[in-house]
């Protein structure tokens, strides 16, 4: 299953660590980290989450 995990570079509840831990226990899956943002990535640069969400998706096989 195509997995995509976000992580705000800043975020101190999901860390960059637990994001790598989730990539790596996950096969296939990426992760994409988020500069100048915390916790709440989407909503501190939706822009940015925006772009990364689009190439994901522009990515996944279609079924």
């Amino acid at each position: 299953m195509p997995t995509l995990i976000v992580i705000g570079e800043e975020d101190v509840l999901s860390t960059v660590a637990d994001g790598e831990l989730m990539r790596q226990n996950i096969a296939g899956s990426q992760l994409k980290v988020i500069p100048k943002a915390g916790h709440y990535a989407p909503w501190e640069r939706p822009e940015a989450v925006g772009t990364v969400l689009r190439q994901f998706l522009d990515a996944a096989p279609l079924k």
